[in-house]
């Protein structure tokens, strides 16, 4: 993993004014595609919508201690420590959209 004080996400984050996100609700943080293609894509997580109406969507965890996984069917996000008791009581399936997970 890069260096948190040296990597291009965490410059770009570091560079953003975030004062107005408690008066004006919460707004997603846009990355240039530039920053983008200089994180490793481990780190990514990639929502492919179906639809061309819908943009693709990137997100990053910014807590690496905390492992995330995604369901690839509904897109949810999961701690994965969380999902894996999830599984073992409801036959390793999503607990939103009832997909089989591996």
């Amino acid at each position: 993993h890069a260096d948190p004080n040296t990597d291009a996400f965490s410059t770009f984050m570091l560079s953003c004014d975030f004062s107005n996100q408690a008066s004006h609700g919460y707004e997603p943080l846009r990355v240039p595609e530039s920053v983008l293609k200089q994180t490793n894509f481990d780190d990514i997580f990639v929502l492919r919508w179906p639809s061309p109406a819908k943009r693709w969507q990137f997100f990053k965890n910014i807590i690496p201690d905390v492992k995330i996984v995604k369901c690839p069917q509904c897109h949810s996000f999961f701690h994965e420590e969380d999902l894996e008791t999830v599984c073992l009581s409801n036959g390793s399936k999503c607990p939103f959209c009832k997909v089989k997970l591996n």
